[in-house]
């Protein structure tokens, strides 16, 4: 359904969401003029696409960055304290000699 004075608004009620109720899109003063059907096929299949809202996106996000993280670190710490194992034995054989 078009809404609007100058129908600039289309309103898509049935989401086929369970996160999204109703959405409103903007019709871009260019294709004002475009057919209704088209308009309404274009707005439809956007919302389709559209997917999961971003905080739950984000949640799942945060989640897997700090797993990551937390692999990293390991990832890190063995290589460092190999090394400095190694600059230790150096020193140490160093002031032996």
């Amino acid at each position: 359904m078009i809404r609007g004075v100058n129908k600039q608004i289309i309103e898509v009620s049935e989401t086929n969401s369970r996160y999204f109720e109703r959405a409103l899109l903007f019709v871009r003063p260019e294709f004002i003029a475009a057919d209704h059907d088209r308009l309404c096929a274009e707005a439809k299949r956007y919302i389709s696409a559209m997917g999961q809202p971003p905080s739950i996106v984000g949640r799942r996000q945060r989640k897997q960055f700090k797993k990551k993280r937390g692999q990293w670190v390991i990832r890190l710490a063995i290589p460092f304290g190999i090394g400095a194992s190694l600059v230790g034995l150096i020193l140490l054989l160093l002031n032996v000699l």
